[in-house]
């Protein structure tokens, strides 16, 4: 029993340790969410002291709403005894929204009573990069693509009146063109827009992705998957995540890829679940092509997670693209 007790305890300090010299934000709680450790970091973070915040509840240094959401998660990891990953948003006092990357785990009996380990780490600046590039990718859009379109139909309802009602081939193009840019609108919309996972979940809706795809590309598209129940029980911003990688991949095989076919797959392993996307178009060199916006929105969303991107492409063998993360527990 010494024995034992003696190994708990380099293990707490070495715990401790790693803590102490994290980059992350990193601290302790106990079973009523009473702080116990923070790391010099997170002091720093939110310019506090350990005499002031050692033994105060997490709402007298977080925000109300980040408070609450770290003491719900730290609620489930002192039920299941299971690691929490994920990624939240708080508003700070002086009404700045910031946002994190946390890891929940939890410490069983370590200092003779169970705990919660908790490391969060400041990606505000990830996420905001990856909105003013999203901002930028619309705005290409709507430019170099809707607002072509458009400025086409106007040149043709700008001909002589007598030209435009003589010809049918005119009207038919300007009518062909407006369908066109409404059509165009509508998926930029759709892509902007939220999907609603607890109406069809992640499966559904990329099925119907996949299914809108199919009405306006020439290539034929293959979508499997495993483990309903498991993949279904990921957190609704994983969920999203995956979706929005999916989408963003599909969208760059359509314009660039020139595929004749399509394959997706959507599996959980334990406690990872993996997406991939396969084509037989053209593939590219991925040394030597910079990432474009697709991808890098692709690298992003993934890191944010904890995971990996594996893309296997070269010119003329097609691409293979292989999205892997932890599973949210």
């Amino acid at each position: 029993m010494k024995h034992s007790r003696t190994i708990l305890e380099n293990l707490s300090k070495g715990i401790i340790s790693f803590m102490d010299h994290s980059p992350q934000l990193t601290w302790m709680v106990d079973y009523q969410h009473n702080l116990i450790y923070a790391n010099q970091a997170m002091l720093n973070y939110f310019r506090s002291d350990q005499q002031s915040a050692i033994g105060s509840k997490l709402a007298a240094m977080f925000s109300p709403d980040l408070a609450s959401t770290l003491g719900d998660k730290i609620n489930r990891v002192f039920s299941r005894k299971l690691a929490d990953h994920s990624t939240v948003r708080s508003t700070l006092p002086d009404g700045t929204q910031r946002y994190f990357q946390l890891t929940l785990f939890p410490i069983s009996e370590i200092l003779a009573f169970p705990m919660v380990g908790c490391a969060a780490l400041d990606i505000t600046d990830c996420i905001t990069r990856a909105q003013q590039e999203e901002r930028e990718r619309i705005g290409h859009e709507l430019h170099d693509n809707v607002n072509q379109i458009l400025t086409t139909a106007n040149l043709y309802l700008r001909l002589p009146e007598e030209d435009y009602y003589r010809s049918e081939d005119i009207r038919s193009k300007v009518s062909e063109l407006t369908e066109t840019a409404i059509e165009e609108i509508r998926q930029l919309s759709r892509g902007l827009v939220t999907p609603h996972f607890k109406e069809i979940g992640l499966i559904g809706q990329i099925t119907r992705l996949v299914n809108d795809i199919r009405l306006a590309a020439s290539c034929h598209i293959q979508f499997t998957h495993d483990n309903l129940a498991d993949i279904e029980l990921l957190e609704m911003d994983r969920k999203l995540a995956l979706f929005r990688i999916a989408q963003e991949q599909l969208k760059n095989i359509i314009r660039h890829a020139h595929a004749a076919n399509v394959r997706i797959s959507l599996h959980c392993h334990g406690t990872r679940v993996r997406l991939s996307i396969a084509d037989d178009g053209r593939g590219f060199d991925a040394t030597t092509t910079p990432q474009g916006l697709g991808l890098s929105h692709i690298y992003e969303r993934t890191r944010l997670y904890s995971g990996e991107v594996i893309l296997e492409t070269a010119p003329g063998k097609g691409c293979l693209l292989t999205v892997e993360m932890p599973v949210a527990v």
